[in-house]
């Protein structure tokens, strides 16, 4: 119910600035400016949205943006149960969400492949004037209620957008400022009520969570596999692949193997919901400068697989080269086969 009530009470997260807001409409510095969806949802970069639940600290949410490109933004809402990625278009003067995923504690690229998935919900819809009004995927019924709410929050006061949802057995009133984005939301169903207000806005904020990678490590006669924790921050459209590969190429400890090259390229990194499979593709040096015997190349392999499936919480890796199955000298996959996480003997240490 808990996590209902989230998804209804914040359906959309739109992460901006509120330094110098504009005028609202029809206050009186605004008598002659049109308002746009663009004035209540400018995508603005490394912005971090917190509210207040009025029912408990459990329900308080942070926002972050991943990704902006062109007319599409990737949001995060972390909240004390979970996380939720969603991906938005300002198009043909509506707003919408493309795609909508829960659980979504790594960090992936979703705009490419947002247009692919369903029946779009329309947050918001010009003309932005009291009476417009849409339906929605679920049979619901959105409208624009009214343009110059009063709205107070620990944020600070607004006059803002209203925007009213009518389900089967609840109702939501949502609340936007021009260049802030979403202010307030109401969720009334019979006798309960539960609001979310903005508490505060950070600017120059990044996403910040913790990898944990695997190395090889010569110990004797043999080789082990070691793993180690570090902290990892991540401004809009920074990519997690990147970080990946800088900490393949370098491992914060000393005496431990690289897992690439310095020279080697991660060309893609993903997860695919459907299969639970992670796809990873090098560039070519991957396997042209490994220079690595047998024993070597599976650690390397099983260290790049765990650190992988550990992030995403997979047990499948798929590795390709440049487009194609890995192939070496020892080790070569078919097209459909993967990897598999393995954390049998693995020796925990210390940055």
């Amino acid at each position: 119910m808990k996590k209902l009530l989230g998804i209804l009470l914040f359906s959309i997260f739109i992460l901006v600035s509120c330094t110098n807001p504009k005028p609202s409409p029809n206050s009186p510095q605004s008598n002659n400016k049109k308002y746009s969806i663009e004035d209540y949802y400018p995508f603005k970069e490394n912005i971090l949205m917190s509210y207040k639940d009025t029912v408990n600290d459990f329900g308080d949410e942070n926002i972050y943006v991943d990704f902006i490109n062109k007319n599409r933004i990737q949001i995060r809402s972390v909240d004390g149960g979970t996380t939720l990625g969603r991906v938005l278009e300002n198009k043909n003067d509506q707003l919408s969400i493309l795609i909508s995923r829960e659980e979504f504690y790594y960090k992936d690229n979703l705009i490419a492949i947002a247009e692919n998935e369903g029946e779009k919900e329309v947050i918001l819809k010009e003309p932005l004037e009291v009476g417009t009004s849409w339906d929605l995927p679920n049979g619901n019924k959105r409208t624009i209620t009214n343009v110059t709410s009063n709205i107070s929050t620990p944020s600070g006061n607004y006059k803002a957008l209203e925007v009213t949802t009518e389900g089967k057995n609840y109702t939501t009133k949502d609340y936007y400022a021009p260049n802030v984005g979403l202010i307030k939301s109401t969720f009334v169903a019979g006798d309960t009520k539960i609001t979310k207000s903005l508490s505060k806005i950070a600017e120059n904020t990044s996403f910040t969570q913790s990898l944990k990678l695997y190395y090889p490590k010569a110990m004797k006669n043999d080789i082990r596999i070691v793993s180690t924790k570090i902290r990892t921050s991540l401004k809009t459209n920074e990519d997690i692949k990147d970080t990946f590969q800088k900490h393949f190429q370098n491992p914060l400890i000393d005496n431990l193997a690289s897992l690439i090259s310095k020279n080697t390229k991660i060309n893609d990194l993903y997860l695919n919901t459907e299969e639970n499979k992670v796809y990873v593709d090098f560039s070519e040096e991957f396997t042209d400068e490994m220079n690595a015997g047998s024993s070597k190349e599976l650690s390397i392999i099983r260290s790049i697989t765990n650190s992988l499936g550990n992030y995403y919480n997979v047990d499948k890796v798929y590795i390709s080269v440049e487009g194609e199955p890995y192939t070496s000298g020892h080790i070569s996959l078919d097209k459909n086969e993967s990897f598999i996480v393995d954390y049998d003997d693995v020796i925990k240490i210390q940055k």
